[in-house]
């Protein structure tokens, strides 16, 4: 028996190292396996997570994409990081694209805004490149409803597109109408497809600009400036044609046209000016007590009729009047300078 006690000792020592040695390899399984720790959440922070998504489908259709590199709800409000917000056309084929480096996320009014710089590209197209340089609206202060796309600020406005740029404080597009509302203080410049060409400067109050019908609408009043010639008049409705401006329609107009060698003058209570496809006036209908004169340096000539059309040179790169025909108890009057 006293032989067999180192023996026995011996024995239970190997089985307490085994034993310890299978726990311990457990041990480092079990530490292995453990979740990572999150770091402590700042003071207030409900929910924290990396590269947040949510989408808006309707009828098996995508409406809205919204990601965000960082999400985060704060006292009750969703905080979000690097955000793009994708607004799906109805046709499918385009979107609105939607980016700013932070914002808050109302989920019960669905509201996305954001205070700082935000930009929105209009009409990108789901596959494929872009025809033609898009639209970008610039401001601050935006903000976005998720379920519907429609955007608007009452903030500064900048934007620009393929045939010029401009400015605006305030503004609301609704994807759903393809509607864009420019509030107060409208200043655009019109280039033209024409690099080369002499652009139009258009002031207004407001500018509703229809994208379906291609239409601009300019109230309660209007100034269209190009290069010499300038023309004051109340509301006016622009017309685009493959986004090239074709036509002008105005009331209670009133332009001049300042040169060397030429001071023109005209007005009517109906207007319209018609444009070649490098943005050139082509020629000015106006109707009812339509009046041009023509001031020279030896008399002033005076033409005034039911209806007055005036047609333009456009082969050089400016608009140059070439004639101008009374119809409907025309009268012509020239009355020397004394």
């Amino acid at each position: 028996m006293r032989r067999a006690a180192p023996l026995i000792l011996l024995g239970f020592v190997a089985i307490v190292a085994a034993v310890g040695r299978i726990y311990y390899v457990r041990l480092k399984q079990q530490a292995a396996a453990a979740p990572v720790k999150l770091k402590k959440m700042p003071p207030g922070t409900t929910a924290l997570l990396r590269g947040w998504t949510y989408r808006h489908t309707s009828s098996e259709k995508t409406v809205i994409t919204m990601h965000s590199e960082d999400f985060q709800e704060l006292d009750g409000k969703d905080e979000l990081t690097g955000v793009t917000l994708d607004v799906y056309n109805r046709d499918g084929e385009t979107y609105n694209h939607v980016q700013c480096a932070k914002a808050e996320y109302d989920v019960q009014r669905g509201i996305l805004y954001s205070e700082g710089e935000v930009e929105i590209t209009m009409k990108v197209p789901e596959q494929g490149q872009a025809t033609g340089k898009l639209m970008r609206i610039n401001s601050t202060g935006v903000s976005v409803e998720s379920k519907t796309g429609k955007s608007y600020t009452d903030r500064l406005v900048h934007f620009k597109f393929d045939r010029g740029y401009g400015q605006a404080m305030g503004a609301d597009y609704d994807p759903n109408t393809r509607v864009l509302n420019l509030h107060s203080d409208v200043n655009m410049t019109w280039t033209g497809a024409d690099p080369g060409g002499t652009p139009m400067k258009i002031e207004t109050a407001q500018v509703n600009y229809n994208e379906k019908d291609a239409k601009i609408y300019l109230t309660p009043w209007a100034k269209l400036t190009r290069d010499t010639m300038a023309m004051n008049a109340g509301p006016a409705t622009v017309t685009i044609d493959h986004g090239n401006l074709k036509l002008v329609e105005t009331t209670q107009a009133k332009g001049t046209d300042q040169r060397p060698g030429r001071d023109l003058e005209y007005g009517a209570n109906q207007l319209t000016i018609e444009f070649n496809d490098s943005n050139q006036i082509q020629k000015i209908t106006a109707v009812d007590q339509a009046k041009v004169v023509n001031h020279g340096e030896t008399s002033d000539t005076t033409l005034t009729g039911d209806r007055v059309v005036m047609d333009f040179d456009t082969t050089e790169t400016d608009s140059l009047l070439k004639a101008a025909v009374a119809q409907g108890h025309g009268v012509m009057e020239n009355k020397p300078l004394i």
